[in-house]
């Protein structure tokens, strides 16, 4: 009992010394003027940095993006990191332009393994993250700044590109299909592999066959990232696709994870034991 307080408390501290604000302090942050904000923004005070970051996650001007990329450039402390983020986000063309300028500033070696996450995968560049939460309505923007963009830039921001098109249905369409598999030119092995990520964003059979008759093309090390994306759409593409009838084989599969395949949509499933299929059915 003495050990799990102890741990929870210390779980607390470190909350606390990476600049997490609790609701009272939320409420103060609420209340600072301007210019007490940008104070406490330039100070060596985490608490203070981080009350000035909620001010403008809830205050935000895009006159201010400028200042708020300059403080997340500096900025070591996890909790202000995720304030600033929030309010860059909310930022609109001028806002992007300036982010789009400081991506350099935020380069970090990408993963050359494929996620094993379902979701996808959440940018590693600081600066990619907060252009992918931006407003949906900015994407042909985005996609314009990296059509005109060098390749180490268009490495970052095809990532924002297919993040964003990933939480958006309604950027779901054919023509941005069509532009991603465009960017599949043999110029860079990353650009290649975060648009074969970006794939997933469209969930149907016509993916799954471009992505199988990729692992013909590609050499043999982009096979697992191939493979990964082909696992998250496959489900899906399966139960929107009017001409195929998917029957489960449950053989070797427990009812947890029949259950599973169940909540997705899937209602065919093949037991070749009697037993087992009451037992799976009954559950």
């Amino acid at each position: 009992m003495a050990t799990s307080l102890s741990l929870d408390l210390m779980s607390s501290y470190n909350k606390e010394s990476l600049g997490y604000l609790n609701k009272d302090e939320i409420k103060i942050a609420s209340c600072l003027s301007y210019s007490k904000a940008i104070s406490f923004l330039k100070g060596e005070d985490t608490k203070k940095r981080a009350l000035a970051a909620f001010y403008f996650s809830i205050n935000f001007d895009n006159k201010d993006s400028k200042i708020l990329i300059n403080s997340l450039k500096n900025e070591k402390k996890l909790y202000v990191r995720l304030y600033l983020q929030r309010a860059l986000q909310k930022g609109n063309k001028e806002t992007l332009n300036y982010l789009v300028e400081s991506i350099p500033l935020f380069f970090r070696s990408p993963f050359l393994k494929p996620t094993k996450k379902k979701t996808y995968p959440l940018p590693r560049n600081l600066i990619i993250r907060i252009i992918s939460h931006m407003n949906p309505n900015l994407f042909l923007e985005i996609k314009n700044m990296y059509l005109s963009s060098s390749i180490k830039i268009k490495e970052e921001l095809i990532e924002a590109l297919g993040f964003m098109c990933y939480h958006h249905f309604t950027l779901q369409k054919d023509d941005v299909y069509d532009f991603f598999l465009k960017q599949i030119d043999g110029n860079s092995d990353i650009l290649t592999r975060r648009v074969i990520t970006a794939l997933t964003c469209f969930k149907n059979i016509k993916t799954l066959l471009f992505l199988d008759g990729l692992k013909g093309i590609l050499p043999s090390s982009f096979h697992d990232e191939i493979k990964r994306s082909i696992s998250v759409i496959t489900p899906t593409a399966l139960l929107n696709c009017p001409n195929i009838k998917t029957i489960i084989a449950t053989k070797y599969f427990q009812s947890n994870e029949v259950k599973k395949l169940y909540k997705i949509g899937f209602r065919d499933f093949g037991e070749n034991r009697v037993d087992s299929f009451l037992k799976k059915k009954n559950r």
